[in-house]
């Protein structure tokens, strides 16, 4: 090829490589304009899909959270989880104190002799029942010489007698007879719980060593006690058991606060998950029965029960006894979706 025409290939090549590119860069473009409305419109369908979840009701939402068990009646029954039912009543607030049985001092009698003398016999001691009128001892008068009874005032139990045949008497006191089956509940009344105590307030009491010993009675007084840092709260005792006896010491439990509820729950059937206190509700189901953790709005309560004002109503069936078996298994269920 001769010299002179290699500057004419050159400016050839050069306009094919120029035509080449301007080719390429315009099928990328075509390309890109074939495929950007399939991006955007799968944008957009995300976007909707989105929108769409979102218009759930929140309150099928929440559903999708309430923790459920569900059990067969026998493995419920094997379980020991028993069911009552929400209803109406009242809530009693209570107030706890201690303190003793004591006889009220118009409760004894000290029997003394009413002339000074010998004692000639004594036919009674501690521990012997008497009715009003019953000879308790002779006495011979060191003024006539003539015998004359001692004879028992009250009706009631001997607790003490200063008396033996052969002794002198003087102005002692012989025997000391109680009325028993009457008595007086002697509670100590702290200042942190004096502002709730009144008289006329409803009392049930109980012995210590026999909690199944139960009396209702009402406090009559409330008196300052010599040389200690509380007050006394008296409340009297008629016909005692055999069981309540002078000395005994006892609890009290007084009813400071009654109100009527629409709906009331027992306190056992009360659980917390996440922060959120509520019951297990029951629904029948064939032959299971679907326990629902459902929360409840709660209001006054004493030491059994708890009024509701929100989230269940009166007629709900819940769970009660052993019902924390069923909260093992919502956090143990729990537990497992969190691994």
């Amino acid at each position: 090829m001769p010299y002179a025409q290699a500057p004419l290939i050159r400016t050839g090549i050069k306009k094919i490589m120029k035509t080449a590119n301007i080719i390429f860069i315009s099928a990328i473009l075509a390309a890109y304009a074939c495929l950007a409305p399939a991006g955007e419109k799968h944008v957009e369908n995300h976007e909707e899909k989105h929108l769409e979840e979102d218009k759930h009701p929140a309150s099928d939402h929440h559903n999708q959270h309430q923790p459920t068990v569900t059990l067969k009646n026998t493995v419920a029954e094997h379980q020991g989880i028993a069911l009552a039912q929400a209803a109406s009543g009242s809530i009693n607030q209570q107030v706890t104190l201690y303190g003793q049985l004591q006889s009220g001092p118009e409760q004894i009698s000290h029997v003394r002799a009413r002339f000074t003398g010998l004692i000639k016999s004594v036919l009674l001691t501690v521990g012997n029942t008497v009715k009003k009128g019953d000879l308790l001892a002779n006495i011979e008068s060191n003024d006539s010489l003539q015998n004359y009874p001692l004879l028992a005032p009250i009706d009631g139990v001997i607790i003490q007698r200063h008396a033996n045949a052969g002794e002198f008497t003087q102005d002692q006191i012989l025997f000391s007879i109680a009325q028993l089956d009457n008595l007086w509940a002697e509670l100590q009344l702290f200042s942190g719980k004096a502002g709730q105590v009144k008289t006329g307030q409803t009392v049930t009491i109980n012995g210590l060593d026999n909690p199944a010993t139960e009396i209702t009675s009402t406090i009559e007084h409330i008196v300052p006690a010599l040389n200690a840092p509380y007050q006394i709260a008296r409340v009297p005792l008629s016909r005692v058991a055999n069981s309540l006896y002078a000395g005994l010491w006892v609890t009290a439990r007084i009813s400071t606060n009654s109100q009527p509820a629409e709906v009331i729950i027992d306190q056992r059937a009360l659980h917390t998950i996440d922060g959120k206190v509520g019951i297990f509700t029951a629904k029948p189901e064939g032959e299971a029965t679907i326990y629902t953790f459902t929360e409840v709005t709660l209001g006054l309560q004493d030491d059994g029960f708890a009024s509701v004002t929100n989230g269940i109503t009166a007629g709900t069936q819940y769970a009660v006894e052993n019902s924390y078996i069923l909260k093992a298994d919502v956090e143990k269920s729990s537990a497992e979706h969190a691994h």
